[in-house]
């Protein structure tokens, strides 16, 4: 699991709604993030990867893995950085997700 405070408390809220502890899929890998790459997430068995990070290094690695980044990708994350957000996207593997802004909830 990740050992960032986020990564923690993301956790520890997911076990107390789902009232069930969180366990790691068998086969995953967890990607640590680093300055050089702006993200961090997880491989999952089977080809799966989750990543969260800076808008522009995301949009990278979704070219990188030969997906496409959707024209709105640009918009939303300038529509959601101008609302004083942090600039972050989750993408799953080649299928884009949601642009996420973030709030503390500790």
């Amino acid at each position: 699991m990740s050992q960032t405070p986020e990564g923690k408390s993301i956790v520890s809220l997911l076990e107390s709604r789902a009232q069930t502890p969180i366990a790691v899929p068998p086969g995953a890998e967890f990607i640590s993030f680093t300055a050089q790459t702006r993200m961090s997430g997880i491989d999952l068995a089977g080809g799966h990867q989750i990543r969260k990070g800076a808008a522009d290094a995301i949009a990278q690695f979704v070219k990188e893995q030969r997906g496409a980044v959707p024209a709105e990708f640009q918009p939303l994350v300038d529509g959601v950085a101008s609302r004083e957000a942090p600039r972050l996207h989750k993408d799953f593997g080649l299928t884009n997700g949601p642009v996420l802004r973030l709030r503390p909830f500790i």
